[in-house]
């Protein structure tokens, strides 16, 4: 058979005799780069914005089904929020069993395709038909004979469907979620730590330095850990795009992974808009809302079939390409396929840790349990707020199709922002240093929840000046709300979560593993089940989410002090460790220099001593 030339790529494949004797062809470049290089990274980049779409759609429809149901509320939240660990669990045992059993390809179909039949069922069959599976009779029973404390978590049971929804949803969130946090990671462009300020340091200067590789999973994924289920797009998705990007490649192209993210928040908030707003256009009789759900579902559907195709697309035609040129690369001796670098074939295994070990080893280092404070302190803060922002917001647009519109309205804004401090981000920390840049989100949070909550708690306190200023109370709320909600989340993805990747930089190689496996799973499970349980405490305790609010309020401002408290504390641990470690290595440059010296002073010494004398 005759020989076959990938010229994309500069590699060549043959099955012929003789023929690798035949000379290489000439690398062709696309706009400067390698054919190969686009080929991987339009696909990844197209995928990505798919799955962010679907997940800010997701997100947006699950909070209006339960939230403007009859006989439910925004109070509902708390108490599903409490059933993710659960459903998290059973996900990963079903995962770790697919896991074992199928290919890397098989498992991303495995994964990906229940949750769009899930929603596209939901959208066009089970919406519909939702006067008959929920229990109403039934459920108003119950609820005259428990009484009103029990009236949100009776609330999951009088519109199941909407709870099975919301909780599939936040398992697509859940598996978006690793998108999300690379979202961030990636905006943290590869800096030196900041400078401690002096007096003859106004600004810290940061250096840039060559961006780490990216892990690099087999083609055929083996058997999985656990832990991994719960960001199943850092599995499906990155581990796609980190097994056939080069290091360089992902320096160009995973920042702009970033920028998508946000432009998808954009676009999916749009659609939605306008999705929601066709009920103005259609008949009387006709249900608004749910000819929007049923396009967004459509929607949603095909990403999903989108995905899909791009996944095979890129295993059908990319993927041998990258193997046939890692195979040429490693016959070469270049270190890109079977050859193993030295610094390659030294990894480590990375550190686990079951949430038992993770409180000892938080308790045995300062430097660890502060950054875990101030993950779950954002985990608890936001939870606390926004549950009584979307209580007021069904206050305000009681229809869901006016809820949604709102929402997407929220969303688009959001990903705006977001796109816009990112940008900034990396300025701010360059200019200020690490302790401004890591106090300004719980600064937005704390100064905006003040705001909000003074609303909300005074009435008709400020009715007059505000009536002056053509809003009212409730409105007034909304909008404080929507921003504290908007600046935080951006505030988040464009200085707090690259400040505390960047705290992780001075610590040694063991410190580093662990820490970060604790402060993943205490503040994974901690953030985000803490404001859910201190709120379902409260409704029982007070009655219902508006008479618990004073109190939530109180328990909101000790823990944003708290994390203050810690990020102050952080920051003297973080400069002095870094001046620590900068001075070690200093000093082991010193000695390298020494006896770099001391050599050329030998052999100058031995030379001249050879060197024969003219007299």
């Amino acid at each position: 058979m005759p020989g076959r030339f990938w010229l994309s790529d500069n590699t060549f494949n043959s099955s012929g005799a003789g023929a690798a004797a035949l000379p290489a062809e000439p690398e062709k470049l696309v706009f400067g780069l390698p054919a190969l290089t686009w080929q991987k990274a339009i696909p990844l980049g197209l995928m990505f914005f798919c799955i962010l779409f679907n997940y800010t759609t997701l997100r947006n429809t699950k909070d209006v089904l339960v939230v403007t149901a009859p006989g439910a509320g925004a109070e509902v939240i708390p108490f599903l929020k409490t059933l993710d660990l659960p459903m998290a669990i059973l996900f990963t045992m079903t995962y770790t069993a697919l896991a074992n059993r199928l290919t890397s390809d098989m498992l991303f179909y495995a994964c990906l395709l229940p949750f769009i039949a899930f929603f596209g069922v939901f959208g066009f069959f089970v919406y519909p038909n939702k006067e008959v599976l929920h229990p109403t009779e039934f459920c108003n029973q119950l609820d005259i004979t428990l009484g009103p404390r029990f009236h949100a978590p009776l609330a999951l049971l009088r519109t199941w469907t909407y709870s099975a929804f919301y909780l599939v949803a936040e398992m697509w969130g859940s598996i978006a979620g690793g998108a999300l946090t690379s979202r961030s990671a990636i905006n943290l462009s590869p800096y030196r730590l900041p400078v401690r300020p002096t007096a003859t340091t106004p600004t810290r200067i940061l250096l840039p330095l060559p961006l780490p590789p990216p892990p690099t999973p087999p083609p055929r994924t083996p058997r999985h850990t656990p832990g991994a289920a719960l960001a199943v797009v850092s599995l499906l998705f990155w581990g796609l795009a980190n097994s056939v990007m080069t290091v360089d490649e992902a320096a160009t192209f995973y920042p702009l992974f970033g920028m998508g993210a946000n432009l998808s928040l954009i676009v999916a908030g749009g659609v939605t808009e306008r999705l929601s707003k066709l009920r103005a256009s259609l008949p009387p009789g006709v249900d608004g809302w749910g000819v929007a759900l049923q396009g967004l579902m459509g929607l949603v559907v095909l990403n999903g079939i989108i995905i899909s195709i791009l996944h095979w697309g890129m295993q059908k035609w990319v993927v041998p390409k990258v193997q046939a040129q890692r195979a040429a690369l490693a016959a070469a001796g270049k270190g890109e396929g079977g050859v193993k670098d030295s610094s390659r074939s030294a990894k480590k295994h990375k550190a686990k840790m079951n949430m038992m070990e993770s409180f000892k080893f938080l308790a045995s280092s300062p430097y660890i349990r502060d950054m875990a404070t101030m993950v779950v302190s954002f985990g608890v803060a936001l939870q606390l707020v926004e549950v009584t922002w979307k209580a007021k917001l069904k206050t305000a647009y009681p229809d869901p199709a006016d809820y949604s519109a709102f929402m997407g309205k929220f969303s688009e804004t959001t990903g705006i922002v977001t796109l816009t401090m990112m940008l900034l981000g990396r300025f701010v920390i360059k200019k200020f240093g690490w302790g401004v840049a890591a106090l300004a989100t719980p600064t937005v949070i704390l100064a905006t929840a003040i705001v909000f909550l003074a609303l909300v708690m005074s009435k008709n306190l400020f009715a007059a000046p505000l009536a002056a200023m053509g809003t009212t109370p409730l409105m007034a709320a909304v909008v404080v709300g929507s921003l504290q909600n908007v600046f935080s989340r951006a505030s988040k993805y464009s200085l707090f979560d690259p400040c505390k990747e960047m705290a992780y930089i001075p610590l040694d190689d063991e410190i580093k593993g662990k820490g970060k496996a604790a402060v993943d799973v205490v503040g994974n499970l901690v953030g985000k089940s803490g404001g859910a349980v201190l709120q379902q405490a409260a409704i029982f305790t007070f009655g219902s989410l508006a008479a618990s609010t004073p109190y939530l309020g109180i328990g909101l401002a000790i823990i944003i002090i708290n994390w203050i408290r810690a990020v102050l504390s952080l920051e003297k641990q973080f400069y002095a460790l870094k001046d620590h470690k900068e001075a070690v290595l200093a000093k082991q440059q010193e000695e390298a220099d020494a006896a770099a010296g001391s050599n050329d002073l030998s052999e100058s010494g031995g030379a001249a001593a050879l060197k024969p004398n003219p007299a």
